[in-house]
């Protein structure tokens, strides 16, 4: 199931006791636009339960601002110090969600596809995975793990 996120956010109620993880690269809302990561948010809640929900952020001179929308929105900020452990930061909490009894879905905002063996792992435990991105952006590895994709509406491209 494809779905949209922004102006034309239509979720359906489908798991109001489904437990879930949100996890978000924030260099996908940052390249997109910053608002959309209350679509995000909003979008999650309409699945289920956001019992967890985390930015992955990088310490730069964006990341303070990026805290602060991330902390307006209850999403708690994890630092990850370089650009070159950045995927691992991002498994790394992936598979703290994944070891999670309590959490039935992860819900994860990414375009990286370095980080498919460990949603694979995810969705084989048991946990079905939910991946955010841009349209054309999410490699076909990413899109045949998830259970389902979402794209999120790239404000820096034209409306057509």
């Amino acid at each position: 199931m494809l779905r949209k996120l922004g102006r034309a956010l239509r979720v359906s109620k489908e798991g109001e006791g489904i437990n879930i993880a949100l996890i978000i690269d924030s260099e996908l809302v940052q390249e997109v636009h910053p608002d959309r990561l209350g679509d995000i948010l909003n979008a999650a809640k309409e699945l289920g339960n956001v019992r967890i929900s985390k930015m992955l952020l990088m310490q730069d001179a964006n990341s303070k601002h990026m805290v602060e929308r991330a902390t307006r929105h209850g999403i708690t900020s994890v630092f990850a110090p370089g650009e070159d452990v950045k995927d691992i930061y991002l498994a790394l909490e992936t598979l703290e969600a994944m070891h999670n009894d309590q959490i039935d879905m992860l819900i994860i905002g990414t375009e990286s596809s370095e980080i498919f063996p460990v949603l694979s792992a995810t969705k084989e435990g048991g946990k079905r995975v939910v991946v955010i991105g841009r349209e054309n952006r999410i490699s076909e590895a990413l899109g045949s793990v998830a259970d389902e994709v979402m794209y999120i509406i790239d404000n820096t491209q034209p409306e057509e």
